[in-house]
């Protein structure tokens, strides 16, 4: 137990900030990236269209809106 006590700990070694290349994030990138600013707007427009119009159409395309999040964690999840 002695030895336990003397002994100095390793400091865990953070990751670098460095930027990830193109080919390192993966084949399914940009289409992910286009499908969550899809899904961004959709949420937008969907909620406020619940509140403000159609409860219906809003909730429509919020229904859209997580089918499309849907697919990107899909695309994700191949990667």
């Amino acid at each position: 137990m002695a030895d336990n006590e003397n002994e100095i700990q390793e400091q865990p070694r953070h990751r670098s900030m460095e930027k990830i290349s193109y080919a390192e994030k993966g084949r399914f990138f940009k289409l992910r990236n286009i499908l969550n600013i899809i899904f961004i707007l959709l949420c937008i427009v969907g909620m406020a269209l619940f509140f403000y119009k159609s409860r219906e159409v809003g909730g429509t395309l919020l229904i859209a809106a997580v089918f499309i999040k849907l697919c990107e964690c899909v695309l994700r999840i191949i990667h």
